[in-house]
């Protein structure tokens, strides 16, 4: 079983992503926080394979989350969710130490699979972020190819 630590504002997404999970019998949201102190909280109290995080918290910068999240629990598995597709966040979230970085408008299609992706120990990018890296800079795809996920 996936143990999921959910922490997103926006109290339509979270409904969204709670009944998404609970369509799966692999995985199940054990606790929600609706900013980053709460997150940070909450990672100290039980354990979570994943944690699906806002990249857009109001009180806590998303890099610095991860950070501490980090500090805490080095085992956890971070999906950074946001509704911006500027790359260099992808990238910037990863290089902070998330497994993977996942587009909202994304989250009927993909959460699920980048979920168990990342819960499986490889990284994941949205994919419409890489389709475009790779038609900018081809020699991207090679670099990352053994250790993302891209449809």
């Amino acid at each position: 079983m996936i143990h999921l630590l959910l922490a997103e504002d926006n109290p339509d997404i979270r409904k969204i992503i709670t009944r998404l999970v609970l369509e799966e019998n692999d995985m199940i949201i054990v606790a929600q926080a609706e900013n980053g102190r709460q997150a940070l909280e909450l990672s100290k109290t039980k354990y979570y394979n994943v944690l699906i995080l806002d990249f857009s918290l109001p009180d806590i910068n998303a890099f610095t989350i991860i950070k501490e999240i980090k500090q805490i629990d080095a085992g956890i598995n971070i999906l950074v969710i946001n509704s911006l597709r500027e790359e260099i966040f992808a990238q910037k979230s990863i290089m902070a130490g998330a497994e993977g970085y996942l587009n909202k408008f994304l989250l009927y299609k993909k959460l699920k699979e980048a979920i168990r992706h990342i819960n499986s120990g490889k990284n994941y990018i949205s994919p419409p972020l890489y389709k475009e890296k790779i038609q900018a800079e081809p020699e991207y795809a090679l670099s990352y190819k053994k250790n993302y996920l891209y449809n």
